[in-house]
């Protein structure tokens, strides 16, 4: 029985359809690994930048601490009201203790928080450190001046 070629074409033609097959899975496949090695950098680096960013916090309230160190001690033992009187000369010539006001901000861009009591140092009154502290926006850990 002669089909007039048509089953050489049909050959042909199968061969052509399992080759697309087997590209389209190895594009899958592939995208699929990239897309995992992706996932794993993502997480490499955003771990190692919020490590980063958590430490620079912590630095950043120690850096304000020991401004205000400064400040009490030019000040007769008196901590400022707020922090931005860090950024400033007083009436007297004294200051500022930092400067710009990214010196009183955190890594994600928020202020730091100033507590003139102390209440995280285990110090009694007077001698007790004020609290300068941020939070991690993603879980809201608290990054302060103190030993944890």
């Amino acid at each position: 029985m002669d089909d007039g070629g048509h089953a050489a074409e049909w050959d042909e033609f199968s061969t052509d359809v399992r080759k697309k097959d087997q590209t389209i899975r190895n594009a899958i496949l592939a995208g699929v690994l990239i897309g995992l090695v992706l996932v794993g950098l993502h997480q490499l680096f955003f771990g190692s930048l919020r490590a980063a960013q958590i430490e620079s916090a912590r630095i950043q309230a120690m850096s304000i601490s020991k401004a205000l160190a400064s400040y009490r001690d030019d000040h007769e033992q008196e901590l400022p009201k707020a922090l931005q009187e860090l950024l400033v000369r007083d009436a007297n010539g004294k200051g500022p203790y930092l400067f710009g006001k990214d010196s009183l901000t955190d890594p994600w861009g928020l202020p730091f928080q100033y507590c003139r009591q102390g209440v995280m140092h285990r110090l009694e009154w007077p001698l007790r450190e004020a609290d300068v502290f941020t939070f991690v926006p993603e879980n809201g850990r608290v990054i302060g001046n103190w030993k944890e």
